[in-house]
């Protein structure tokens, strides 16, 4: 991996790339990606926050507890009891 100064010029930081890969055969196919997920112009779904939340939740939450703090994160206007919800935190 390389850092080209002149891909994402002018663009948010971390958002735009170039993949370039190098066939056995010599051939070599390039395709540049622009505007990450999760970014105005390309949302991220749910479903893939979901995943991104949970990825990062499990680091230091066991699966079960970060699937409960996802749920209720999904539904914090209703959350009555936001003590019980900072206990789901604590690790």
């Amino acid at each position: 991996m390389r850092v080209d100064p002149e891909v994402g010029k002018g663009a948010a930081a971390l958002t735009e790339a170039r993949v370039r890969v190098h066939l056995k055969n010599g051939r070599t196919v390039s395709q540049d990606a622009h505007g990450a997920r999760g970014y105005p112009e390309r949302p991220a779904s749910d479903d893939e926050l979901d995943a991104k939340f949970l990825a990062c939740a499990t680091r230091v939450l066991p699966k079960d507890r970060a699937a409960q703090v996802l749920k209720r994160l999904r539904g914090f206007e209703e959350l009555h009891d936001l003590l019980g919800f900072v206990d789901l935190l604590r690790a």
